[in-house]
């Protein structure tokens, strides 16, 4: 029944009402009393057939004739289409005060729960009203109006109200889900949108009128068409930095972004001097026509950002700029239709009059997806990253484990090049018999065998595969020093090793190793480069009371700078020589420690180096 009822208010709004007379005068001078124009001017008003006054500073009367011709009494009620209504007075025929109502009053004055201005009209059967009423504007007057049963209006009214509590929980919604990604993520460009997504709702409260329909009744100022400069521009601020971030213009597009930021300071000088307004007493805060200056700054600065996103769009190829562009763009269309409705462009009707809400809704929606987007494409990129950084760290594991392998081999090379020699000679010399030649081919052999078993070592580390098997921490451990032992011998390295715990314990071995090596070699490196007396490598295998397997590698090198020691983790950063590292080597342990270990890995500095700790 109620959507029926609210269909024949739509169609009353959209065709007019013919029961009811309505004839208009303008004062000029705003000095006419009621009862001066009950008795003195009742004959110079005008059929009231142009509703649109726009600008003007006059006092518009309104005289309002209703004659009730049935039989029956008969409950009307007589509404303003146009909320921006700031002071309606309502008399009857005899210039007695019923009401007086409008935005710039507190909006308990008002008949109905009703941001537009409802005025109840009763009549007896076979009867006739005549009531007069003055309108102030200090902004476009628009005067259209319906006149409609109060059945009618208190369900449309009620219809009305129950779009508002909609709208108004999609926008909360969409907010706390925002502000809630902006908690996990902590990530600039969602907090620049919670920010303005918190100055849109505002704005939309005032703009329709609910914040003084619902927040403050008994208080005066609030007026719905009048935007309060600070609020919209602090709207208008907030939409250019959530472009700058949610676009990324400081390094996609920096000459457009200089523009953007342009705009903002604008956009700060207009909040600064609304706010300073009590202050600046030739400021006059509800004069339109200091409003002239910032409205056209505005509208220039909403089609800019149309402008950048549609460029980001198409030039630069950005995909999700067409998230930000059609977000925008909607909204704009919204407020272009607002605008068309005030200057009687297009008929006002509950569609027109609710199309910048609807464009709102729309724009937060789409902005609330292409951040989540915009996140689903940085992790896209992460992954990628990740996928190159991993190949760099392992192709510079290769490159030590080679120079490892060669270090290895130039021994055993040397030896049986050093065996061959003496074959050689002792077969020139013709002293070569078969018990020497049957030892030295034996020396060959088992230096050979050695070499083969190094190269048996290496390939078990460079295994793709990621089978889980049982190992004792302190095998893995044997394993990654057989792979490094030669070089730290070298460097005349001790390697200290104090085995706490035997438990196997279900890993990924190759990984395993590789986090070990990459901590080896680091504090080989380390020891290589500090002038410690006693170059030492300890290593710890423990499990803690909590079941916790750790593993700990600490070298006598002298730590960590304290302004690098935060710094150990991330890819790319390195204290070493270009020739000696690449930086990626401490970065890939820790993602292999906290992904195929389920573990942590941190380092400390200790009483003597570094210690990094292994625990999982």
């Amino acid at each position: 029944m109620k959507f029926y009822l609210f269909i024949l208010l739509l169609f009353t709004s959209l065709f007019g009402q013919t029961a009811i007379e309505i004839s208009y005068y303008e004062d000029d001078s705003q000095k006419l009393t009621v009862d001066k124009v009950v008795n003195s001017i009742d004959d110079v008003f005008l059929p009231l057939v142009n509703t649109n006054l726009g600008f003007t500073d006059a006092s518009v009367w309104l005289k309002v004739v209703y004659a009730n011709n049935t039989a029956n009494a008969e409950e009307k009620v007589l509404v303003f289409r146009d909320v921006r209504l700031d002071s309606v007075e309502f008399f009857d025929i005899n210039g007695t005060l019923l009401a007086h109502m409008g935005d710039m009053l507190p909006f308990v004055n008002r008949y109905f729960n009703d941001p537009e201005v409802a005025i109840p009209i009763n009549t007896k059967a076979h009867s006739s009203l005549t009531y007069y009423l003055r309108v102030n504007n200090w902004t476009r007057m628009n005067l259209e109006y319906a006149f409609v049963n109060k059945k009618e209006y208190l369900s449309h009214l009620e219809v009305d109200n129950t779009f508002k509590v909609f709208y108004f929980g999609a926008v909360v919604i969409m907010l706390i889900y925002n502000f809630m990604l902006f908690v996990f993520l902590r990530e600039r460009a969602i907090l620049d949108y919670v920010i303005y997504h918190i100055a849109v709702m505002a704005v939309m409260l005032y703009y329709n009128g609910s914040i003084a329909q619902y927040l403050f009744k008994d208080s005066a100022g609030l007026d719905a068409g009048t935007m309060q400069i600070h609020l919209a521009a602090t709207c208008t601020l907030m939409a250019t930095q959530f472009a700058r971030s949610f676009l990324n213009t400081k390094l996609n597009v920096p000459k457009i972004d200089k523009t953007l930021r342009l705009f903002m300071y604008l956009n700060l000088i207009a909040i600064l001097a609304s706010l300073l307004k009590p202050i600046i007493e030739f400021l006059d805060y509800y004069n339109h026509y200091n409003h002239y200056f910032f409205n056209i700054t505005m509208l220039i600065q909403s089609v800019f950002l149309l402008y950048v996103g549609l460029y980001m769009m198409v030039v630069k190829k950005n995909r999700i700029a067409i998230f930000y562009f059609t977000g925008w763009f909607t909204m704009m269309f919204g407020i272009i239709i607002t605008g068309l409705v005030a200057m009687s462009v297009i008929p006002r009707n509950d569609f027109t009059v609710n199309f910048f809400q609807f464009g709102t809704l729309v724009e937060v929606a789409l902005l609330s997806m292409g951040l989540a987007y915009r996140y689903k494409i940085n992790q896209e990129q992460l992954a990628e990253k990740t996928k190159v950084i991993h190949e760099q760290a392992k192709l510079a594991s290769m490159g030590e484990m080679l120079r490892h392998i060669a270090h290895q081999w130039r021994q055993p090379l040397s030896e049986i090049n050093s065996v061959a020699m003496r074959i050689e000679t002792d077969h020139r010399r013709k002293t070569l018999d078969n018990i020497s030649l049957d030892k030295n081919i034996e020396q060959i052999e088992n230096l050979t065998e050695h070499m083969s078993k190094t190269i048996q070592d290496f390939n078990g580390y460079f295994k793709s595969d990621k089978e889980k098997v049982d190992r004792a921490l302190d095998e893995v451990v044997d394993k990654a020093l057989d792979l490094v032992w030669s070089g730290l011998k070298k460097s005349d390295i001790r390697v200290d090793k104090s085995i706490e715990s035997v438990e196997k314990v279900n890993i990924v071995e190759g990984e395993l190793i590789q986090v070990l090596l990459v901590l080896l070699n680091n504090a080989r490196d380390a020891l290589n480069s500090s002038d410690a007396q006693e170059k030492w490598i300890k290593i710890r295998v423990a499990k803690e009371e909590d079941g916790k397997h750790i593993i700990e590698v600490e070298d006598s090198a002298g730590g960590i700078d304290k302004e690098n020691l935060s710094k150990v983790f991330e890819p790319y950063f390195s204290t070493k020589f270009e020739s000696q590292g690449v930086g990626i080597g401490l970065y890939m342990s820790k993602m292999i420690v906290e992904e195929s270990l389920d573990g942590t890995l941190n380092v400390s500095n200790s009483t003597h180096g570094a210690k990094f700790t292994l625990r999982f």
